[in-house]
């Protein structure tokens, strides 16, 4: 199993002791510690996206939006939503979204460390998100990672995830109503923390 990366803030009031962020420091009621766990949301932001589905299509996107709450040092939910998203020149959108506009279903996200990299992946149950194009309805399940930098073993506001083929691993399939074809997702996503942060990695 390898290493598990830690998110970490820096507060005043700093009750766990190290790294691992498992241990309260405090002595008469007082933090004492050094480190503190997140509980911080992250916004996100990007260009250009593109689902490539087989056989269909590729679905392109002119813009992409994220946000991400998290929930412990290595998880959180997240949700991005891509703009101005076109099929073969019909424009896309999710139920209750503008038009041209696909958002994804609440998703479970997980940082971890693999080959001295770190990366970020979301899965969604039962699906990742759902759209139609031109009365075609889509739905894209499994699960994707992306790889993470930024904020790596030192405070930052930043991080950039990337999901790409051969910058993580992708596992998903896109149903239309006649079958279900692998898909693949290009999207890059510049997220800023409403405080700084720190992905620790290393046990």
């Amino acid at each position: 199993m390898v290493p598990r990366p830690r998110r970490l803030l820096r507060h005043e009031a700093r009750p766990l002791r190290e790294a691992s962020c498992l241990t309260r420091d405090e002595s008469k009621g007082k933090a004492k510690g050094k480190f503190e766990q997140a509980t911080n949301t992250l916004t996100g932001g990007g260009g250009e996206a593109q689902l490539a589905i087989a056989g269909v299509g590729t679905v392109k996107c002119e813009s992409a939006s994220s946000e991400e709450q998290l929930r412990s040092p290595i998880t959180g939910e997240s949700k991005f939503s891509l703009q101005g998203c076109r099929l073969a020149g019909e424009s896309c959108s999710s139920v209750g979204s503008t038009a041209g506009t696909i958002a994804s279903s609440a998703l479970e996200a997980l940082v971890y460390e693999e080959g001295e990299k770190l990366y970020t992946a979301v899965v969604g149950e039962p699906a990742l998100m759902s759209f139609t194009c031109d009365a075609t309805r889509y739905t894209v399940s499994g699960e994707a990672s992306g790889e993470t930098t930024g904020a790596t073993n030192a405070m930052a506001s930043t991080a950039k995830v990337h999901f790409a083929p051969g910058a993580g691993s992708q596992a998903l399939r896109t149903e239309d109503g006649k079958g279900s074809a692998e898909t693949t997702l290009e999207l890059t996503l510049t997220t800023a923390g409403t405080e700084a942060l720190e992905l620790r990695t290393g046990s």
